[in-house]
């Protein structure tokens, strides 16, 4: 099974059986009766094998199905009722496409909120279908606009219905008005609202023998022209347009009907001062022009304006004549503009609607939330602020003096371990040198021999012994000599003040210790310094001269200031990814910090830019990933 979210791209035309859900919202006699037929016409509409609709009036909740005989109801009740929550949760259409193994078929589950006429979700309705996957966009657009007019259409539920059927006591308070009656089944002619303003103003043309009759639509008190009689096209931006839109939007100010004309004495009829309609009136070469109001809720939607020859003027009856004419479109046209809107128009008309309200009196908690929000928004943009960056950083010696086994030898004795602070000429540890005594004294006794065989030789008057005696003695006196010296470097000292760092030889007492083995390391003076381990994508933004803190682990609440020395020229593996190592100097360090401690550095790289701060880990990411 895959899931595809389906947005509506261009506009549908009205579906034919958007008649017959008005006809059966004016018919019905209750919310559930109208609802039990409108599933049947949507249903009938979409090809489904099975649909569902839940619909909410008032205090009370409707909801029907409807079944073409070939599906089992009981086996799609489940799936079409979560996809009806998730139509009311998120107020969005979804589709659901199951194909078997052989993708011979495809079913598909269409889902779409059910709205009323101010965008507000009242309930959910669901069809299952059979067809190509390339027409299901197309039925679940069809889906959606027969469910917004069940919405719509709910609040008109018997409002047609036989007065005797509704009691001799309301008869006359709910007798069903002709002209909307009418108006209502007009508009089910038309796929969209500019084709039933064309006919509607050729209708009034006719009807009323005017040379010209158009009609505007109101936005924001500004008048877009929809439709002109005898033209196919509206130029809005004609001189004879313009003065048109004028005086239309002239009446949308005062709401009323204005004409304006000349009597038959070639007077101009007295009465307010209409300019825009005057300047139209100069502009039709003196015609009699006027303008009617088209309200609903008290509120002006569109503005109709009829012109005709200055023989023929219009008098106030028959202005109120036209106005009872046209008025009942107002709200059709609105609901045929809302059936035939894309899903992207309806969710644009919402936020538009919702924004409206910030301008309106009242909502003070919006408004501030939106003034916050604004801000915030800007801040985020366009504001700075410091950017620490904390990393691990490592205690190291600043200067360390390794101190090494001079010779092969057995350790003797250890009288330092490391963390102690030692000076000048200190005693670390002994090597043993029982060894190198018996050396010394079997070299002795040997200095000792060849001294009395030279003087032998000597006496004997023989100078090849004399040499020979002579050589054997100078290389005893050299292998005394070197004995002598391992002798006095079998005591290693510090060699200078410091502390021991590194070097526990507790553990090797009687241990043979090879030549050149390190055996200490001495911080020379006790100075510490730090290595802060900078990742690679950081490093960028530090360099030599910036400022932070240090804070140890073992004491999170001490915190010592430092300054970045030197940068490492290449970069060093950590903890599994690439670090730059940065030297730093800790001026001030107490007595309890000691080498190896680790903590936490937080480096003050300056003002970066705050959007920078936040985003710019997971923008490095995107770009790798993506490689953009």
């Amino acid at each position: 099974m895959s899931t595809v979210t389906a947005t509506a791209e261009k506009t549908v035309g009205l579906p034919t059986g958007c008649r017959m859900i008005l006809d059966q919202a004016m018919a019905s006699s209750s919310v559930a009766a109208f609802v039990r037929e409108a599933i049947g016409t949507v249903g009938r509409r979409t090809d489904a094998m099975y649909a569902q609709i839940q619909l909410s009036h008032g205090t009370t909740v409707v909801s029907d199905s409807y079944s073409d005989g070939t599906a089992d109801p009981e086996f799609w009740e489940e799936v079409t009722t979560d996809l009806m929550t998730e139509a009311l949760v998120d107020c969005e259409p979804f589709i659901f496409v199951f194909r078997d193994r052989g993708e011979s078929m495809q079913i598909a589950a269409i889902s779409a909120p059910v709205v009323d006429a101010h965008q507000s979700p009242v309930g959910a309705i669901v069809a299952v279908i059979g067809c190509p996957l390339a027409e299901v966009a197309e039925r679940l657009g069809q889906l959606y606009m027969l469910g917004a007019l069940i919405g719509d259409s709910r609040e008109r539920v018997g409002q047609f219905v036989q007065p005797a059927a509704r009691g001799a006591a309301a008869e006359s308070s709910e007798a069903p008005n002709p002209a909307s009656n009418k108006a209502m089944r007009t508009a089910g002619n038309y796929e969209s609202r500019f084709e039933l303003a064309f006919g509607l103003v050729n209708q009034l043309k006719g009807k009323s023998g005017c040379d010209q009759v158009s009609i505007g639509e109101v936005l924001h008190h500004r008048v877009r022209v929809l439709s002109i009689s005898g033209f196919d096209e509206v130029k809005r931006q004609s001189p004879g347009t313009v003065k048109l839109r004028q005086a239309m939007e002239e009446c949308v100010d005062h709401c009323v009907p204005i004409r304006f004309q000349q009597q038959e004495d070639w007077e101009e009829e007295t009465g307010p001062e209409y300019r825009l309609h005057r300047q139209w009136h100069e502009a039709s070469g003196g015609d009699c022009v006027a303008t009617i109001p088209m309200c609903e809720d008290g509120e002006c939607r569109y503005v109709v304006a009829l012109r005709r020859s200055r023989k023929r003027p219009f008098t106030q009856g028959e202005l109120d004549k036209y106005r009872e004419m046209v008025e009942p479109y107002a709200p059709v046209m609105q609901l045929v503009q809302r059936a035939n809107q894309s899903v992207r128009g309806h969710a644009w008309r919402t936020l538009v609607n919702r924004t409206r309200t910030l301008t309106q009196p009242g909502y003070w908690v919006r408004k501030v939330a939106l003034v916050l929000f604004v801000c915030a928004t800007l801040w985020f943009l366009l504001g700075t602020r410091t950017y620490e960056m904390a990393v691990p950083a490592v205690v190291m010696s600043a200067e360390v003096r390794q101190v090494s086994a001079p010779f092969d030898g057995l350790l003797d004795e250890v009288l330092v371990v490391p963390g102690d602070r030692v000076t000048q000429g200190q005693t670390l540890c002994r090597l043993n040198v029982e060894s190198l005594e018996l050396e010394r004294l079997r070299f002795d006794r040997e200095l000792a021999r060849l001294s009395i065989e030279l003087r032998k030789a000597r006496a004997d008057r023989d100078p090849v012994a004399v040499r020979l005696t002579e050589a054997q003695a100078d290389n005893v006196r050299a292998q005394l000599n070197i004995v002598q010296y391992q002798i006095n470097r079998a005591v290693l000292v510090a060699p200078q003040d410091g502390i021991v760092v590194a070097g526990d030889l507790r553990d090797r007492v009687g241990d043979i210790l090879r030549r050149g083995e390190s055996l200490f390391e001495l911080s020379a003076g006790g100075r510490l310094r730090l290595d802060v381990q900078v990742p690679e994508s950081e490093v960028s933004i530090v360099a030599p001269g910036l400022t932070g803190v240090f804070s140890p682990f073992s004491r999170p609440d001490s915190s010592y200031t430092l300054e970045l020395e030197r940068v490492a020229v290449s970069a060093t593996q950590h903890g599994g990814g690439n670090v730059y190592v940065v030297e730093a100097n800790l001026p001030d360090q107490e007595e309890w910090v000691r080498a190896g401690m680790e903590g936490v550095a937080r480096v003050n790289t300056g003002p970066q830019p705050v959007w920078w701060i936040t985003l710019h880990r997971a923008i490095g990411a995107i770009r790798m990933k993506l490689w953009l």
